[in-house]
């Protein structure tokens, strides 16, 4: 509560600033002397059933939580910068004006059905959503890369999709897996619709001749390529952009393995 007596409610709407603050140091301290750990689908987050400490410890931890993080932030007052702005907003649909963004760094969610917003329910209940809500569902179901697929999507692929997509989703849909005409093909469309749309934000929002660098990386399904780096390129130019692939790293370690 603030000093008027207000209850801060994440959910319902803003949280000022020092309630913010103190909820996540909250957060962390709490992840901390839960124990949280990982199933065998690395996604699923599980607390241990007997937590690390008591009610006592978790607030002496989140004491010395809140004066460290708090240092840090005196710290970083103190050195000369340019000013900067959080906002969250949905990739798909930015509070941006068009041209108005010189670089554009992202890494967007892979195609590689990973359930991001599971991965963050102790946060989430922290804030007031946890799994039973209908907020955590409808966030769920939204979230870019989900492994739902939504009621009443449109599947099919549109006119302008570039081939390479196209081919993938034929070879998906055709596949002779299980599910793979119905729930995996409706997922793999689902995740490039949301593809198409965030790529046409950022060339909306991005001033004419400056640069886009996006993070992706290549998966599988099934003994399929997804070669990823190359489908947003092609995405990218069907939409007007100009791209390549300019770096390639290994990735020896997956989180889904």
């Amino acid at each position: 509560t603030d000093s008027d007596g207000n209850v801060a409610s994440p959910i319902h709407g803003r949280t000022p600033p020092l309630a913010s603050f103190l909820i996540l140091a909250l957060m962390r301290s709490a992840r901390k002397l839960a124990g949280v750990r990982s199933s065998t689908n690395p996604t699923w987050v599980i607390p241990n059933e007997d937590p690390a400490g008591s009610r006592q410890d978790l607030a002496h931890h989140w004491l010395g939580l809140v004066r460290g993080m708090a240092e840090q932030l005196a710290t970083e007052s103190k050195q000369k910068g340019t000013a900067s702005e959080a906002r969250i907003a949905d990739s798909r649909k930015l509070p941006l004006a068009d041209q108005s963004v010189d670089l554009v760094l992202t890494s967007p969610p892979y195609c590689t059905r990973i359930d991001y917003v599971i991965s963050t329910s102790f946060e989430l209940a922290a804030l007031g959503v946890d799994r039973s809500s209908p907020a955590f569902v409808d966030l769920r179901r939204a979230a870019m890369g989900t492994p739902l697929a939504r009621r009443g999507a449109r599947v099919e692929p549109s006119p302008g999709w570039p081939s390479s997509v196209k081919t993938l989703l034929g070879a998906i849909r055709s596949h002779r897996s299980k599910a793979s005409r119905s729930y995996y093909y409706k997922t793999y469309s689902q995740y490039f619709r949301d593809c198409e749309s965030s790529l046409r934000e950022i060339h909306r929002c991005l001033r004419v001749g400056r640069a886009a660098v996006l993070v992706v990386q290549t998966s599988y399904y099934k003994e399929l390529c997804v070669d990823l780096p190359a489908l947003y390129v092609d995405m990218g130019k069907s939409l007007g952009f100009a791209g390549e692939v300019v770096s390639e790293v290994e990735v020896r370690r997956a989180l889904a393995q």
